[in-house]
């Protein structure tokens, strides 16, 4: 086996384990219920060399802010910034990356015991998607599957058992041919995507959900309307409906490990002109250069 295809070594319950030993028991209240939380960060190359984790403590903040909707105890959270350094030097990693940290009841029993945490930070090499590789744009569609309602579970926690829900809308749209669904919330308003943010942009402005139409606060898209504040592109907030998306000169997706994504389609009806997508390509590149270090943030401080 090559050097590279060997597993690489992820942190679990305190200890250093090639990724496929990093395991909870089937009993366990993760397992039997869903009682893990996780973020994904991205880890970029810089122009010495070195992996820098991008916007790692707004990660560490919202992690902390799922814990305590869940209900699950602190682990060390803290610890996660040097057990990547520890990840990425044990594993001799000098390229891009996607991190997930997981924080997860593995204490066995029913819904009365009182859950201990455990967590594992895992570490693998990601570079870019093919919609950015190969200039390609997504075909979606509206998913007959509703984004779950906030008073049902909150859309500001990333819980393992809440992708169920945007899982099967995802099996179900690339069935009928499509790449991504997206999911309407029971008002009928936009959300998401299964794991990314929606943008869309018409006239030059860039316009995006509330997070009270039930979005996750993602972390990219509030990189991305920073950047574009930074540079003069106005922003809107408002609800989005599908006429919005059909009739917008351009749109797309973002999240850390999508990172930007143009949609080409929604359910076979052409979005805009693909070839002119001047805000996306303007903040594509934007992007990439602050994640590689080229210019700083100077944005808001991200919040919950």
């Amino acid at each position: 086996m090559s050097e590279k295809r060997k597993s690489l070594l992820a942190y679990h319950l305190g200890k250093y384990l090639p990724a496929p030993k990093t395991t909870v028991s089937v009993s366990s209240l993760a397992m039997r219920y869903g009682l893990s939380v996780f973020e994904g960060i991205r880890g970029y190359q810089q122009k010495d060399g070195s992996v820098r984790a991008f916007m790692l403590d707004e990660h560490i903040l919202r992690l902390r802010w799922s814990l305590r909707q869940m209900g699950l105890p602190d682990p060390h959270i803290d610890q996660i910034p040097q057990i990547i350094d520890t990840l990425l030097d044990k594993n001799q990693l000098q390229e891009d990356v996607y991190i997930r940290p997981s924080v997860h009841a593995v204490n066995p029993g029913d819904l009365n015991i009182k859950p201990v945490s455990g967590m594992t930070v895992s570490i693998s090499r990601m570079g870019r998607k093919k919609w950015l590789n190969e200039n390609l744009g997504i075909r979606a569609t509206v998913s007959a599957i509703r984004k779950l309602p906030q008073d049902s579970f909150p859309s500001s926690v990333k819980c393992v058992a809440a992708y169920a829900n945007t899982f099967i809308a995802s099996i179900l749209a690339k069935e009928a041919g499509f790449d991504v669904p997206l999911l309407l919330n029971h008002a009928g308003y936009l959300t998401e995507a299964p794991t990314a943010a929606l943008f869309i942009v018409r006239q030059g402005t860039l316009t995006y959900s509330p997070l009270t139409d039930g979005v996750l606060p993602s972390v990219t898209a509030h990189v991305l309307r920073e950047l574009a504040r930074r540079d003069g592109i106005a922003l809107r907030e408002q609800h989005l409906r599908v006429e919005d998306l059909v009739t917008a000169d351009e749109s797309f997706l973002c999240g850390t490990g999508l990172e930007i994504a143009s949609i080409a389609s929604l359910d076979g009806r052409a979005i805009g002109d693909f070839s002119k997508r001047d805000v996306t390509q303007h903040l594509t590149k934007a992007y990439f250069k602050l994640v590689r270090g080229e210019t700083e943030f100077t944005g808001a401080p991200y919040g919950i």
